[in-house]
């Protein structure tokens, strides 16, 4: 599945992911977010992740981190076309080009800027 198809499906229908695999997005974004973000010191970074753990955003459950072990592009891959094989997924793609839409909604295409309104 390309790029594009897999970013539509989750930026558009992350609601249909399983409770595993919103948790697993949520511990790696968290974790994500604490290793990118403007905290200083490796204290704070741990003290953190502490706080996050104990509010839910961070798993220890071997289930949620086996959704994780082969890196986040193949979990976001595996994720999409799941999703897509399960549910009814439809790209809006544009008349002109068909190139996907920004939204599912969109009626303006962002690659040739062709307009079906």
């Amino acid at each position: 599945m390309q790029k594009n198809k897999v970013d539509y499906i989750l930026n558009h229908f992350s609601h249909l992911m399983t409770i595993n695999e919103r948790a697993a997005w949520k511990h790696w974004s968290t974790n994500y977010k604490i290793d990118n973000g403007d905290y200083v010191s490796e204290e704070q970074k741990e003290k953190r992740r502490k706080v996050s753990k104990k509010a839910g955003w961070i798993s220890s459950d071997p289930k949620i981190l086996g959704l994780l072990k082969e890196g986040i592009e193949n979990f976001r891959l595996k994720t999409a076309e799941r999703i897509f094989k399960e549910e009814t997924v439809e790209f809006n793609c544009c008349p002109k080009c068909g190139s996907i839409a920004r939204t599912p909604r969109a009626k303006q295409c962002r690659f040739c800027s062709y307009d079906w309104h």
